[in-house]
């Protein structure tokens, strides 16, 4: 079977990296020859939309299912019919997430519903709420609260064709001497890692990443989640289009090779 990738960001490094691995084309998103046909795959990088001669093809995570679990709010819903996944406590009601202020827990605030990186992410603080109320309830209505979880770790499971297939974990930057310990990120000072991370990890890190594999709809993809050692793990978001460099792009490469 004839393998491809569509990339919804054509700049994409991952979908770049991905098909130098396979040793595939990747198709234009404008003036394309592609022409697709049931014969041929389609890897999806992160479109929730296709052009009709990609969505010829049999396209692995289809583009409905991208949009869905690419949205926090709409995965959050999704995922929430599940007993099995652990989620953090959320809502998207305002005067809820005032209330968990008030009753003295920090909220996260979530102003964009398919960014990454923590790209449109506010944390609010129960101190602050206390030391300036107006400050905080004059602040923009998010789409999406979820009260905030101290972590001990943070991980990121990668999966494909229903199979968990590299599992990293961020952790802080040696170069770094200021890091953002709350919002785990390149930007505030933190890399994946691979080393020894699963001889360490939660069992329940990899009980609730299997829960979300068999739970989505997606053929592939990364699931962020943290671990706080006296409530357990917690899922935060499932990526369509992770990055992906090194030893990642090789479990990728791998996992679609069989497939094909």
């Amino acid at each position: 079977m004839t393998l491809h990738i569509f990339a919804y960001n054509q700049a994409s490094n991952g979908a770049r990296n991905l098909a130098q691995a396979l040793g595939i084309r990747r198709i234009k998103a404008e003036n394309s020859q592609y022409r697709g046909s049931p014969d041929k795959t389609v890897i999806n990088w992160g479109a929730s939309q296709l052009p009709p001669n990609v969505a010829a093809s049999n396209v692995l995570n289809r583009p409905a299912f991208v949009a869905l679990n690419s949205n926090k709010l709409r995965f959050f819903q999704c995922m929430s019919n599940f007993d099995d996944v652990p989620l953090p406590e959320w809502t998207d009601s305002y005067h809820t997430a005032m209330d968990w202020l008030y009753g003295g827990s920090d909220v996260c605030a979530r102003y964009n519903l398919s960014g990454h990186s923590g790209e449109g992410l506010t944390i609010f603080t129960a101190d602050q709420y206390r030391a300036a109320p107006y400050n905080v309830l004059d602040a923009p209505r998010a789409p999406l609260y979820t009260k905030y979880i101290k972590k001990k770790a943070e991980y990121r499971v990668h999966f494909a064709m229903g199979q968990t297939i590299d599992i990293q974990r961020k952790i802080r930057d040696p170069g770094r001497d200021v890091v953002d310990w709350r919002i785990r990120n390149h930007a505030n000072g933190f890399i994946f890692a691979r080393n020894g991370v699963e001889e360490a990890m939660p069992q329940s890190i990899i009980t609730a990443a299997e829960a979300v594999i068999r739970a989505t709809n997606l053929d592939f993809g990364a699931i962020d989640l943290i671990y706080n050692s006296q409530s357990g793990s917690y899922v935060l978001e499932i990526n369509t289009a992770p990055g992906l460099e090194g030893q990642t792009v090789t479990s990728y490469a791998e996992a679609f090779r069989q497939f094909a």
